[in-house]
């Protein structure tokens, strides 16, 4: 993510890593891209053919995800169906039943998400 500033180079200081920059991978317990003072935000449109020699953003998840339920007090086994964005076309994946998809964000503000069923 050319947007993503996850690095401190000396003398250049704080900046991308780019094609080499590691998968960045979340806790279940985020909603978001992890948007703070590192990140400043997604292409909007970046490779919408999903052609395989261009950049390209995608998302991934784990097929069972051990989820902690504040209601019942107990970790529960969530299974992955499906990605989805809103609203409804803001994103557009390539395939948004597999765990691992390139993703374009068609437009500001959009959230992306993992449907899991319990």
């Amino acid at each position: 993510d050319p947007w993503l500033r996850d690095s401190n180079e000396i003398p250049y200081g704080i900046r991308n890593q780019g094609p080499s920059a590691p998968f960045k991978s979340l806790p279940n317990t985020n909603n978001n891209l992890a948007i703070n003072s590192n990140h400043q935000g997604v292409f909007l449109n970046q490779n919408s053919t999903f052609d395989p020699t261009l950049p390209i953003y995608s998302v991934k998840a784990d097929y069972v995800q051990d989820i902690s339920l504040q209601q019942t007090g107990r970790t529960h086994k969530f299974y992955f169906q499906r990605w989805d964005a809103s609203p409804q076309g803001s994103a557009t994946f390539q395939n948004a039943n597999a765990l691992e998809t390139p993703v374009v964000f068609n437009q500001g503000n959009a959230t992306v998400q993992t449907i899991l069923n319990f």
